[in-house]
């Protein structure tokens, strides 16, 4: 009698072991693709249309955590991209808005300015050529 309740009891545990088991990778999938997606969030033209800067966010952040956000500079006659820029927003796990960056257009440059609630606002300077 004790030999069958304890493998009745082996036989739950395992099966809830493999269903939690099966729930995390699920998760883990759907998080992994949902990480890798890229949402545009800007396009900025040169003067003379010959630049083209991207800002894109890649995947979303987990929780409260930071987004992390792609700047290209591309050439619009070769689509070659000229330099990358790989920085991250700490905006409280909120969705990122046009409030979350600036761009100030010089002559020569760009100034891209990355702004979020959780921390101190970040400048890259774009150097058109």
């Amino acid at each position: 009698m004790f030999k069958k309740k304890k493998r009745i009891i082996i036989a739950i545990i395992t099966v809830i072991v493999v269903a939690l088991v099966a729930i995390f990778s699920i998760d883990f999938e759907l998080t992994s693709a949902k990480n890798q997606e890229i949402t545009k969030l800007d396009e900025i033209s040169s003067p003379d249309n010959k630049y083209l800067i991207v800002i894109n966010q890649v995947g979303y952040p987990e929780f409260f955590g930071s987004h992390n956000v792609k700047i290209q500079l591309i050439n619009t006659n070769t689509n070659e991209e000229i330099k990358v820029i790989e920085e991250d927003i700490s905006n409280d796990g909120k969705n990122l808005t046009s409030e979350n960056w600036g761009v100030e257009r010089l002559e020569e440059e760009v100034v891209i300015t990355l702004i979020g609630e959780e921390q101190n606002n970040e400048e890259f300077k774009i150097q058109l050529k």
